[in-house]
């Protein structure tokens, strides 16, 4: 155990060297707070932006306050998830490329301790990060829309951040197989993106994919409660990370450390 915690102080340590510690969560409070703020001030920015006729008046409904935070989680599905790729997408790569992996492995360290100490590590940043970005947003939103009930925040939280695990885990599994960064950010994105889309497509038969985790988290938010699916949703989410790791571990251990 002493040596997982060695591993994962590194991770910190490191993380903190590349000034992750600072730009992934403000990035992510940046896109929270913009979020409530942007919707609240939409009327005033369309009509300084010019180009409309003289004397036009534009109304715009006022969303209720969970419907902002859910508009919110639809942003960190699309910019917050490429920005926890680009942070984790060289963990095993970069180390491997660089020799430090193979000099890592001759201590000896088992090969689980050293990826669930990385995996671990960009979950710690994930959450941190996430839990900065919504904090804002919810703050905002009930400064500007309303009062969210905290209980549903975060239950939401906790669901929509299994699915940031989720990313994370695929990413540390591309980046134990694959070399190039570029190939291992847009294997990853697609990897999203396509479990999105197929779950948007074909609803009744994706109940179980990770990507529902997003859906039910704004159900929680607005209803109260998720949808259709939602405890097979979180098993399968649950047993595809553990698997993913796992499978982490064995691509690792079967690849060239010095590769």
């Amino acid at each position: 155990m002493s040596q997982w915690m060695t591993l994962f102080g590194k991770e910190m340590m490191e993380m903190k060297r590349n000034a992750k510690w600072l730009w992934v969560p403000l990035v992510f409070l940046a896109l929270g707070i913009m979020q409530p703020v942007t919707t609240y001030y939409m009327a005033q920015i369309l009509e300084n932006m010019g180009g409309l006729p003289e004397g036009t008046v534009i109304e715009m409904p006022v969303p209720a306050p969970e419907q902002v935070l859910v508009q919110t989680l639809s942003q960190f599905s699309s910019v917050g998830v490429l920005i926890i790729v680009l942070a984790s997408m060289t963990v095993v790569s970069g180390e491997r490329a660089s020799g430090v992996a193979g000099m890592i492995m001759l201590k000896p360290v088992p090969h689980v301790s050293y990826i669930t100490a990385k995996w671990a590590g960009l979950l710690s940043l994930t959450f941190v990060s996430f839990a900065a970005g919504y904090g804002g947003a919810w703050y905002y939103t009930n400064l500007l829309f309303g009062y969210v009930d905290m209980g549903r925040v975060g239950l939401s939280f906790l669901v929509y951040g299994l699915w940031l695990a989720f990313i994370v885990t695929l990413t540390v599994l591309l980046s134990s197989s694959l070399k190039g960064s570029g190939g291992i950010a847009f294997m990853a994105i697609a990897a999203a993106m396509g479990l999105s889309i197929a779950g948007g497509l074909f609803a009744k038969y994706m109940r179980w994919s990770p990507s529902k985790l997003a859906d039910h988290a704004g159900l929680l938010l607005t209803q109260g409660k998720g949808g259709a699916g939602f405890a097979l949703c979180l098993i399968v989410s649950f047993a595809l990370i553990a698997a993913l790791i796992v499978c982490s571990v064995r691509i690792f251990k079967s690849k060239s450390l010095f590769a």
